[in-house]
């Protein structure tokens, strides 16, 4: 695929230079691989990728598939922690994928569950089945620091957080978006995960099971790749990570 082999000085033996690369038994040439990573990063659509690199529809989408998995193997060497004594998060839910009927069959109701911190401008988002406590509860353990003042609505599954250790604020959403006296809101995180809503509307027909690997794509975007360079770049830096060359 390079061209080039690395050979033993001593028994003559011949290995590829892209053995135990993302490279290792593609067909395509480097320049090609190249250019799908960057019209990924520029979140060029497929059809236009297609076209420019002069490859299959599959090629494009198992790479940018590829480039999503790296983005959630990313994110699970560096779990994200928000907030802080002193520090305010925004949490919300909302349908991400509405129960549907069609032909006899049963699509189920899902929910993302954002959390936001304005301070720091990241944010974390991840589907559910279920928005109640047991479910809701162990996820903001997880991804906000003890201490942390949580602003959020009045959903009844947020009750425990107080005994959690956490600094818990809250807004009637049937009277008012912000409160008049304090100020607590949830508009940023609901700003958060409405950005997200938007970009699945641009990809119509999105598979119900990717939805987790797009999320992790924004999140990844958000933390690593604000602009189409950081990403280029920082998506090379993670592929050696998980792929390093021997």
């Amino acid at each position: 695929m390079t061209g080039f082999m690395f050979r033993c000085p001593a028994c003559c033996r011949k290995e590829s230079l892209a053995a135990g690369s993302m490279f290792d038994g593609s067909h395509l040439p480097v320049k090609k691989h190249m250019a799908l990573l960057y019209f990924w990063s520029c979140e060029t659509g497929m059809t236009q990728t297609t076209h420019h690199v002069n490859v299959s529809s599959a090629t494009v989408v198992q790479w940018y598939q590829y480039s999503r998995d790296i983005c959630t193997w990313k994110l699970l060497q560096t779990p994200i922690i928000l907030g802080g004594v002193g520090k305010v998060v925004q949490i919300d839910e909302s349908v991400m994928v509405r129960a549907k009927y069609h032909h006899g069959r049963h699509r189920p109701q899902r929910w993302d569950f954002g959390v936001y911190d304005p301070e720091q401008r990241h944010g974390y988002i991840q589907l559910v089945h279920r928005h109640e406590a047991r479910t809701l509860l162990p996820i903001i353990q997880r991804v906000i620091a003890p201490r942390t003042t949580v602003w959020s609505n009045e959903w009844r599954a947020y009750a425990q957080l107080v005994t959690l250790g956490y600094v818990h604020q809250t807004v009637n959403h049937s009277r008012n978006f912000t409160d008049p006296v304090t100020g607590v809101c949830t508009n940023h995180v609901e700003a958060y995960w409405c950005a997200i809503k938007r970009r699945f509307k641009r990809m119509i027909g999105t598979r119900s099971e990717l939805v987790p690997y797009y999320l992790d794509e924004h999140m990844w975007r958000e933390r690593y790749g604000r602009t189409s360079s950081l990403a280029f770049i920082n998506m090379q830096r993670h592929i050696t990570e998980r792929c390093p060359l021997h």
